[in-house]
């Protein structure tokens, strides 16, 4: 069975390397990017099984993002678990109105992204294990070193088509 396919989109380096390792232990391909631009080019190019998706992030956010792929610039639906720091009522409402799950960025939030994580790949449930990092704090992770550079570099020049909800509807 060939390996599922996550893109992890974020701003934060340290965030990215940590939900790429548990993500790679989870068996998935992943691939990274920075920014909302990047993530909109890599979905049209590697075509991901699932997105994890910030909101706020330079150019291009979260939430156009979610809408180019609600908007169908893929053959397919792909599923996207928004995972924010973001807590304002605009943006919990425009996901709902999207249809996709928000996970704030806090303590214990890997358990909710996990369980997304299996039901929308289809994978068998992990079994539970202790987890030296399972209460590490979401707000202290900035500190980390970026291992994990943005894999996708990708180019500048390539067009992104963005519908706004007020044409959409």
């Amino acid at each position: 069975m060939p390996l599922k396919k996550i893109l992890i989109a974020d701003d934060d380096p340290c965030l990215r390397s940590i939900l790429k390792t548990r993500c790679v232990a989870l068996g998935a391909d992943v691939r990274l990017a920075c920014n909302g631009r990047e993530a909109s080019i890599l979905v049209r190019r590697w075509t991901p099984d699932l997105v994890l998706l910030d909101i706020e992030m330079p150019g291009i956010d979260g939430l156009e993002v979610c809408t180019l792929l609600k908007g169908g610039i893929t053959r397919t639906e792909i599923p996207v678990i928004v995972v924010s720091g973001r807590m304002d009522g605009e943006a919990q409402e425009r996901c709902r109105q999207l249809g996709i799950p928000f996970v704030k960025k806090e303590p214990g939030a890997w358990s909710a992204i996990l369980s997304l994580i299996v039901r929308f790949l289809k994978l068998p449930a992990p079994i539970p294990a202790r987890d030296k990092n399972a209460g590490c704090q979401w707000e202290i992770l900035s500190a980390c070193p970026d291992e994990d550079a943005c894999e996708s570099h990708a180019d500048q020049s390539t067009p992104i088509h963005i519908q706004s909800a007020a044409q959409s509807h």
